[in-house]
């Protein structure tokens, strides 16, 4: 059995292998090479009697005796080996024709060689490496994790409602400093533990029956309620994060690499050292903030219109690069394991 190294695009690969075995092993494939071989004899008879060059006969007996019993009768059973999903199943192929197994094995495995001779030279951290994520993971981790909304309804809107009816009225007194803000890294600690004098709309769902209910709290008794399901929170956006990062995963193992590596890229792009957790808190708690300050700016009533705007094109703009880069990310990377299928299941015709 020889091994061929892939990164991404492991099935592909399987499924090219398995239709070439398949063809190249069918009685008609047989039949065809034949006929082939014997036009060829024809031919090189013909070349013989007419001409007299008796080195066709030779070219034809030695190409005809290499590309059948060295390239074509011979079979090697093949264990494609996926860097991105190590849990690729099924990964082996069998009865694969001796030239092309040789070729893919001798040809992936220098590739494979040379992308972690390459990584070790360049000292990317072993968690952001190409051979084992892919192009720019790290970058793609760091913007994937950049922008996600908190998915708890409720908890949205009593922490929207915080930022407007009690940190944005700290700042305006003085209580916080806006560059205390911009500079924290952890922005929900900085603006405890909330003032005692103002209040807000506070939502609760009941968990067994899902009613919703409304009170009227303090900002201190909002954020003490609060701080207490950040936890739960994050555990439950970290699960879906993990899955739609890496579908191929189980849940619980996409959750564990999407914490493994997450701090790992932040610590190396940013040069912010914390944990997952923490992070993806302050990117939540960020969000939020910018959401509920352009709220807050338009509350005004003639500025609604202008902040709406103002938003809408700023996110729009971002939108447009992010879906540039995305794109570029996605395609390079096809189009190397297109490449590398097609010239595979071009082996039977070439």
């Amino acid at each position: 059995m020889v091994e061929v190294f892939t990164i991404g695009g492991g099935d592909y690969l399987v499924a090219v292998f398995r239709a070439v075995a398949a063809w190249t092993g069918n009685g008609g494939y047989k039949g065809l090479l034949q006929v082939v071989m014997v036009m060829g004899l024809g031919l090189s008879a013909l070349t013989l009697a007419l001409g007299q060059d008796w080195r066709a006969w030779i070219n034809w007996f030695l190409g005809a005796t290499l590309m059948y019993t060295c390239l074509m009768v011979p079979r090697l059973d093949v264990h494609v080996t996926d860097r991105i999903n190590p849990s690729l199943a099924p990964a082996n192929v069998s009865n694969v024709p001796l030239g092309l197994a040789l070729m893919a094995s001798f040809t992936s495995q220098i590739g494979d060689y040379l992308t972690g001779s390459a990584e070790a030279v360049f000292a990317l951290p072993p968690q952001l490496g190409y051979s084992k994520n892919g192009m720019v993971y790290g970058a793609r981790l760091f913007d994937a994790t950049r922008g996600p909304r908190i998915s708890d309804p409720e908890f949205a809107a009593n922490l929207d409602e915080h930022f407007r009816q009690c940190v944005f009225y700290d700042v305006l007194l003085g209580r916080v400093s806006m560059q205390t803000l911009a500079t924290t890294p952890d922005i929900w600690a900085t603006i405890a533990p909330g003032s005692q004098a103002r209040a807000q709309r506070f939502l609760t769902r009941d968990a067994a029956s899902g009613k919703v209910t409304t009170s009227i709290v303090t900002c201190r008794e909002a954020y003490t309620a609060l701080n207490g399901q950040w936890t739960s929170l994050i555990t439950t956006m970290t699960t879906a994060f993990g899955r739609q990062l890496y579908p191929n995963q189980t849940a619980a193992l996409a959750k564990a690499k999407l914490l493994a590596d997450l701090p790992v890229a932040y610590q190396y792009l940013t040069g912010v050292s914390s944990n997952a957790a923490q992070i993806f808190k302050q990117t939540l708690t960020i969000n939020a903030m910018s959401q509920a300050m352009h709220g807050f700016a338009g509350s005004s009533g003639t500025a609604n219109v202008d902040v709406y705007a103002s938003t809408r094109a700023d996110i729009q703009t971002e939108r447009t690069y992010g879906s540039i880069a995305g794109n570029a990310m996605k395609w390079v990377p096809l189009l190397n394991i297109v490449l590398t299928v097609l010239f595979y299941a071009l082996f039977p015709v070439c």
